[in-house]
């Protein structure tokens, strides 16, 4: 028996043997799915998570402030008295005057803890209020300089039998008179307009660590304040629900991009850096140097009186914190061409323009030892694998060739691992570093020692489920073992920036944070990552050109980023009483793991009813915003070309896909006892009714910026109308392959089919046993009609579209025999025979894994195969 249903046994002896009232009985059930992100962020060896919620203020409407109640339900019954602890921390408003929290007894009593720091002639910082006025101050030389902007621990004791209260502040303890005959107690923090006297007064102050103890001192209550629901947050002793209104929390800028600025910049080819200790962004061309610090929000414009940097298409510009200069070098050159804020010069005054040969290298500056390195990197229709050293002592470049070890590329990521070397993940490029050969994406590990030039490869992930690249910067944290990377897709102009935590060890990676906007025109384009010195931020910067203006922006997030799911709270969940007499016949493992379920499926017929819904010629091939993608990451961009998919709970998102799903498997949809029987299996027809309703007004609200997506109710059945301006990826493949077998072989259209299928996996981050058929289902139907295609006559001598099929093949089956024969094949074709080896060895180790076993299919079968 598993300690899940050991749990639940215990439960049952309990309420059976001491008679608890069952229905009072609350735990946390365990996930319907996988967790694809790990809760190892939230105790970040760093310690920057950031934890609390945060009051809104005086800065907004009175009816918009926040309250927090940590007795919605019922008063807590503690006769003999109890304790509340908690940290708050103010910030230095216009207005600091407010209620940090009320305590209302059941006899009347009211006790009010108010920041009162701008009170009349007084330098008050709390004031203690009760049922007759003023029980007690505290002043900011009672609490220590550092009052605000740090936490302070508030601990009140209130104990009727000694007729005691006490009130410490940062362990300052006071001890008041006070008569109380309360035997239950309501608690509020902040804005309350429930209870009368309302509250609309809140002080600009964050709240975490609320705990209660019973008169013997027993926690009874723990609400940290860091994981939460949206409006809901329970608590760690009993799972006891504290309603909050208006809510902000703090562990939530762990998982939203903000917006720092924007500029709007004339001309092209910007230069960008980063200083890490002043947070400072340096925006660069040749008339003008521009300073943004983000601190203090100011740009500050520097005209040089002397000197240009280094006429470049690329971004070669460094920050050097020991001297306060900026350093623009150049691969052709000696020297660096540093520029001194004091006197306001560049050194160099060579305007000779250097053409593109390393664009998108990965580079870092080590100002101790005076050194610049510099990794990869795209330039005359070549691609590099070669690690460039300049030493300033030397006053020279050193130049090595490391593509027997690292195939050549760009767009990959380069980040400093100590003194003696880096690590570079990823990019775009091949073998021969010719870019008319056909390139691909790479998503392999290495680590380079920079001074006898070995390489180690760490690992290699093979292939990703939505082909990326990544911005040059790579952000390492050695405590934890994992590294991130900024990556978008670049085989799109219009996409999307997102950020991936990779394990610097495995080769595992999830998303965090949600998606930025990003135009990707190649050497036009410009995305970095910067971490700051404290640890705290962690900055991007996307530079996107556009009719001569090139657009900057600069995002940041708390570090350590973190998956929006991480952060959320699971509601508990009661077991009814049919649970109660089920689990007292069926042993409670033999309900976890041997119920089964009846699996949908979906059917690709001759006649696709679909395509009678909306002609192939009607449904866009790419349209952002308004779009909807399965393959790959789950990601919905609404009108306003917000990513929107991240937003999504397990739940909503589960009911999304069902509804879309169903639509697309026959236009009908899905029927009210269908969906109750895969969401809501344990709910009676009722209650299943009350929360269908509550979720599908959540879902039409969090759709409510796509106009051209409807959920509708006809005939029964519940489904989702998508207009023609709306794109789905998935709707898309499936008329595609309708097409094809249909009106037969059509370049174009298998050309668009390959595009699109090649960004991944249907749903591959998603797991539930309704979406297993399905997904088998379409992978067949693709695989089928892949194979079939490319035995076409029409391909017979086109390789480059017949690689871009076996990929696909292989991308949704690693162990298909035709896939590996067919592509190996091609490689001969190309006189590509190294690859051909590599292709064979990932296919037999793909295999091994699978089936524990080595395949038949031998090097010397495929060299005699042909289509």
């Amino acid at each position: 028996m598993d300690l899940y249903s050991k749990h639940i046994s215990s439960i049952l002896l309990r309420c059976i043997l001491f008679c608890i009232p069952w229905d009072s009985v609350t735990f946390a059930m365990p996930p319907n799915e996988p967790v694809y992100a790990d809760d190892f962020n939230l105790s970040a060896s760093d310690g920057h998570v950031r934890e609390g919620l945060f009051f809104y203020s005086f800065e907004t409407d009175k009816d918009k402030r926040t309250g927090l109640d940590l007795t919605p339900d019922k008063s807590l019954h503690l006769p003999k008295g109890f304790t509340l602890v908690f940290d708050v921390k103010f910030r230095v408003e216009v207005q600091n005057f407010g209620n940090i929290f009320r305590i209302l007894g059941d006899d009347g009593l009211n006790v009010d803890l108010v920041s009162d720091y701008y009170a009349v002639n007084s330098n008050n910082t709390f004031s203690l209020m009760g049922p007759k006025g003023v029980l007690a101050t505290s002043t900011i030389s009672d609490l220590g300089a550092e009052a605000f902007d740090n936490w302070i621990r508030v601990k009140i004791t209130i104990h009727p039998q000694s007729k005691k209260l006490l009130l410490s502040l940062n362990d300052v303890t006071r001890e008041i008179e006070f008569e109380t005959h309360a035997s239950a107690y309501e608690i509020f923090f902040g804005s309350n307009t429930v209870r009368r006297p309302n509250i609309t007064d809140v002080p600009p102050i964050t709240v975490k660590n609320i705990r209660i103890y019973n008169d013997e001192q027993k926690l009874i209550r723990f609400w940290k304040l860091t994981k939460h629901s949206n409006n809901t947050v329970y608590d760690e002793c009993g799972h006891h629900k504290a309603v909050v209104t208006y809510p902000c929390w703090m562990i939530d800028d762990h998982t939203k991009w903000k917006k720092e600025c924007v500029f709007n910049l004339p001309g092209l080819f910007y230069q960008y850096t980063f200083d890490q200790k002043g947070e400072r962004v340096f925006m660069v061309n040749a008339k003008e140097i521009l300073v943004y610090s983000i601190h203090s929000k100011q740009l500050e414009t520097i005209i040089p009186v002397h000197g240009i940097p280094f006429n470049l298409e690329s971004n070669q510009l460094l920050y050097d914190p020991i001297s306060n200069e900026l350093i623009s070098y150049e691969f052709v050159r000696n020297y660096l061409d540093r520029f001194n804020f004091d006197s306001r010069t560049w050194s160099n005054t060579n305007e000779e323009k250097t053409y593109l040969t390393f664009g998108h290298h990965g580079k870092y500056y080590m100002p101790k030892e005076k050194k610049i390195v510099a990794f990869a990197g795209y330039g005359l229709h070549q691609y590099t694998s070669t690690l460039q050293i300049y030493s300033e002592d030397e006053a020279a470049w050193s130049s090595f060739n490391l593509a027997d070890s690292i195939p050549p590329r760009y767009l990959g990521s380069m980040g400093q691992l100590d003194d003696q070397s880096f690590l570079y993940f990823g990019g775009f490029g091949n073998f021969s570093g010719r870019q008319e050969e056909l390139p691909s994406n790479f998503y392999d590990l290495y680590k380079v020692d920079i001074r006898n030039h070995s390489v180690q490869k760490i690992w290699d992930l093979q292939t990703a489920e939505v082909p990326f690249a990544s911005a040059s910067t790579m952000i390492i944290d050695k405590g934890r073992n994992v590294f991130y990377t900024l990556s978008f897709l670049n085989f799109r102009s219009s996409s999307m920036a997102f950020l991936h935590e990779y394990s610097s060890t495995t080769p595992q990676y999830h998303l965090v944070g949600d998606s930025i906007p990003y135009l990707f025109y190649d050497v036009q384009s410009h995305a970095d990552l910067f971490l700051s010195s404290d640890k705290k931020s962690l900055y991007a910067l996307t530079s996107e050109v556009r009719d001569s203006i090139t657009t900057t922006t600069v995002y940041s997030i708390a570090y350590p980023p973190m998956n929006s799911l991480t952060v959320l709270q699971e509601s508990p969940k009661k077991l009814s009483w049919f649970w109660f007499l089920f689990l007292l016949v069926i042993p409670p493992i033999f309900i976890v793991w041997n119920k089964k379920k009846k699996h949908s499926q979906i059917i690709l017929p001759e006649e696709s009813t679909l395509s009678d819904q909306v002609p192939i010629s009607e449904i866009p091939v790419q349209q952002i915003p308004s779009s909807i993608y399965l393959l790959g990451e789950f990601t919905i961009i609404n009108d306003e070309g917000s990513n929107i998919g991240a937003t999504f709970t397990p739940t909503t998102r589960q009911i999304f896909l069902l509804l879309l799903l169903y639509t697309l498997k026959d236009g009908q949809g899905i029927s009210s006892n269908e969906l109750k029987k895969e969401v809501w299996e344990d709910k009676d027809d009722a209650s299943a009714r009350n929360v269908r309703n509550v979720y599908m007004n959540k879902i039409r609200n969090m759709l409510k910026d796509m106009k051209g997506l409807e959920i509708v109710k006809v005939d029964g059945y519940w489904k989702i109308t998508l207009q023609p301006q709306v794109y789905c990826d998935y709707a898309r493949v499936i008329l595609l392959i309708y097409s094809l077998k249909k009106n037969g072989f059509n370049k174009t259209v298998l050309n668009e089919l390959l595009d699109i299928v090649s960004r991944g996996k249907l749903l591959c981050y998603i797991g539930a046993e309704w979406l297993d058929d399905i997904k088998s289902n379409y992978s067949n139907n693709l695989i089928e009609l892949l194979i079939e295609t490319s035995k076409a006559d029409e391909l017979k001598n086109d390789y480059n579209l017949l690689l871009k099929l076996a990929n696909a093949i292989l991308l949704y089956d690693d162990t298909e025999e035709y896939g590996v024969k067919l592509k190996c094949y091609i490689l001969r074709q190309l006189k590509r025979n190294r690859e051909i080896r590599l292709c064979y060895q990932k296919y037999v180790d793909d295999y091994v894994k699978l089936y524990s076993e080595k395949p038949d299919l031998s090097i010397d079968e495929i060299s005699k195969f042909k289509p």
